[in-house]
């Protein structure tokens, strides 16, 4: 082989391997660099644990960080280990590759809907159960994790349902603890698919004033306060073309700010509102909702 000095061969030039021949960088890829040992093992950046920065909108097969692992991995290993199924025989019966399971197990991955679908048909359980175990906010989806299923009030979240989707306001009315905020939380997970935009819950229990409200609601949605502007006006104008759903919590403390939710209404067309409150808050085209306790089993069985 011949040998060549470092000068003749130049920085955009490379050796053959084979035969020392000058070859000319690649018009596609440019100069040759050497790649270092360590290039291999760089891997996917992973998300930044929960409270350090918001969620970024999840899309079809995200991947997750560890620390972040849903109630459905956890449910789905108990049941293959109860029922003494593999993975293999699990992903088999999905109609997955065994891969695709065993990341949702870890928590790596974020199951779609389908799958969601097709793992209730062959576990039998309800499809919207497991659902509730694929619940995580987002930055679309800003709303609390409950953390357990709500019983017995199947009916009533059917009705406020209904009604949310036709009514741009709607109150759950009722006594303290009665079960309102977990009433409005479990509808808001529901319906949070049917808003292009998502939901968002704003809790009013430690807003002492009025006018406080609206800079509460600017905080939860994630819109950014400008200097010298009302953030009345910042958020009317982010919201007055988006569909979302807006759940405001305990607004009997703030009944004076009800000019702000006649101003979300009329000016915010697309904006639906889900509110908490032990007195209606007496808006135009509100619709109240009389929370009530659950009855008490009958001890005669």
């Amino acid at each position: 082989m011949r040998w060549m000095s470092p000068s003749a061969i130049g920085s955009d030039s490379r050796l053959s391997v084979m035969g020392g021949r000058r070859q000319q960088p690649s018009p596609v890829l440019g100069p040759f660099t050497p790649r270092r040992s360590h290039d291999r093992h760089r891997t996917r950046a992973r998300p930044a644990p929960e409270g350090t920065k918001p969620d970024k909108t999840p899309f079809r097969g995200e991947v997750v960080s560890t620390a972040r692992v849903d109630g459905l991995a956890t449910w789905l290993r108990e049941w293959r280990h109860s029922n003494r199924w593999t993975q293999e025989r699990l992903a088999e019966a999905l109609g997955y590759e065994v891969s695709y399971v065993a990341k949702i197990e870890r928590g790596r991955r974020r199951p779609t809907e389908q799958f969601v679908a097709r793992l209730a048909d062959v576990a039998a359980m309800p499809k919207h159960e497991l659902l509730r175990l694929c619940r995580r906010p987002t930055a679309r989806v800003r709303l609390p994790v409950l953390a357990g299923p709500v019983v017995g009030r199947s009916t009533q979240v059917a009705e406020l349902r209904k009604l949310s989707a036709a009514r741009p306001c709607v109150t759950l009315v009722g006594a303290p603890g009665i079960g309102k905020t977990t009433l409005a939380i479990e509808v808001a997970w529901q319906m949070a698919e049917d808003y292009r935009h998502g939901a968002c819950f704003v809790p009013l229990a430690d807003v002492s004033e009025p006018e406080l409200v609206t800079t509460a609601v600017v905080q939860k949605l994630g819109l950014a306060e400008q200097a010298g502007c009302d953030p009345e006006d910042v958020l009317l104008e982010a919201v007055k073309s988006r569909a979302l759903l807006l759940v405001l919590d305990n607004f009997e403390h703030v009944l004076a700010a009800k000019s702000f939710v006649e101003k979300l209404v009329s000016h915010a067309p697309r904006v639906r509102l889900l509110i908490t409150s032990r007195e209606a808050v007496g808006v135009a085209g509100e619709h109240t909702y009389a929370v009530r306790p659950l009855p008490f089993p009958d001890p005669s069985g």
